[in-house]
């Protein structure tokens, strides 16, 4: 969160969670906010399908677009490949490519 408790990122994963280090006396709250938190990402309201065909790929930027794939849906000779690149490495090439530096000089 940001100075005035705005929240800037979420780094959510279901399936790599770690045990809980929130002090016992909050986690009744913590717990209740993160049932809620998690009806709402699985909501319909919060989804949106996007379908790709093939020869298509789809890029996302992690900090911007919490994203998931649909259990079931894909077809059995697909295959789903991901790749990482590190925010400051597309900023840094993104920079030079422009004739600048990153970071500024």
């Amino acid at each position: 969160a940001d100075a005035q408790g705005n929240v800037i990122r979420i780094q959510f994963n279901e399936v790599f969670r770690t045990p809980s280090t929130v002090p016992f006396d909050r986690f009744v709250g913590w717990h209740e906010a993160y049932l809620l938190w998690n009806e709402m990402i699985h909501s319909p309201e919060f989804e949106v399908e996007v379908p790709i065909s093939q020869k298509q790929m789809l890029i996302l930027d992690n900090w911007r677009v919490l994203h998931g794939r649909a259990g079931g849906k894909s077809s059995p000779n697909r295959v789903i490949m991901g790749g990482t690149v590190v925010r400051e490495a597309f900023h840094s090439k993104a920079v030079q490519l422009m004739g600048g530096f990153y970071p500024p000089q």
